[in-house]
């Protein structure tokens, strides 16, 4: 029973072996790396984290200050009856003041988000991972068993030219030739 494992084991490192040194192998982690760069659910997950970032830094800092021109009466007076003395400009400049601790939470609050971003692009990361890895040992069986067909039909194929040399000295009944080629 023991040497029936060891025989086993020995037979699928061979194989292993095998397809390593193939001219064409696509490794787990090449596979992997495809599946990064090609699934866009992924690629709009990173463009989230970074968008997250960038609402991280900008939550922190004071909102911008708006400057405001207003002109009225703009023209040339025509008389002095009129009453038209000149254009009136207004400029204003303001500065909103976040009070009671606004930044440190809207800092707190993007930080969250961020934080959630990141679990969702390690989430699909993951998902991703399964998924390649159930592709990819799929891949591996079929190839493996591919070659171990290819190989019990040479086997066969041996058989049956065995049975024929031994039909033709008359040792086998062509009964034994049918049952080897089916």
């Amino acid at each position: 029973m023991r040497g029936k494992y060891c025989f086993i084991v020995l037979l699928i490192i061979d194989t292993l072996t095998n397809l390593v040194h193939a001219a064409n192998v696509l490794t787990f982690q090449q596979a992997l790396n495809i599946a990064y760069q090609n699934n866009p659910s992924f690629q709009a997950q990173q463009t989230t984290i970074e968008q997250a970032k960038g609402q991280f830094v900008q939550a922190k800092l004071y909102p911008n200050p708006t400057v405001a021109i207003q002109a009225e009466n703009i023209g040339i007076p025509s008389t002095l009856e009129s009453g038209y003395t000149g254009t009136e400009t207004t400029i204003s400049v303001s500065q909103p003041i976040p009070l009671g601790k606004r930044l440190y939470y809207q800092g707190v609050a993007a930080k969250m988000e961020y934080f959630a971003a990141c679990l969702k692009l390690e989430a699909t990361r993951s998902s991703l991972y399964i998924d390649v890895g159930q592709t990819y040992i799929e891949a591996f069986y079929a190839q493996y068993w591919t070659k171990a067909a290819k190989r019990l039909v040479s086997v066969n194929e041996e058989v049956v030219a065995s049975i024929q040399k031994r039909l033709d000295i008359g040792a086998n009944s062509e009964v034994d030739l049918k049952l080897a080629e089916l």
